[in-house]
């Protein structure tokens, strides 16, 4: 599988490109490949930075019982005894 690229070449650089040496054209290719190269790191690493840190597994705890029950009772609550009201008399 051959990738395509577009170089974006004026007509300039296109005649000067064909005129080149086979060494020439060579060392060109290495410059492209070593820009490409780099503008890939550069994507890679902004790509990497942007993404967000994964957030740890937290699990919540489970939802508390009402008020007044036991978890895992055999035998009912007892019921919530009240002080009796305090009156001047039991001073």
């Amino acid at each position: 599988m051959r990738a395509h690229i577009d170089l974006d070449l004026d007509p300039g650089e296109r005649s000067a490109l064909k005129n080149l040496t086979a060494e020439e054209r060579e060392a060109v290719i290495d410059e492209l490949l070593a820009q490409a190269r780099e503008d890939l790191e550069w994507v890679v690493a902004r790509a990497a930075a942007e993404e967000p840190a994964p957030r740890p597994r937290v699990s919540t705890p489970p939802p508390l019982p009402p008020l007044g029950t036991r978890v895992n009772a055999r035998r009912p609550a007892p019921p919530i005894r009240r002080a009796p009201p305090r009156s001047w008399i039991n001073r």
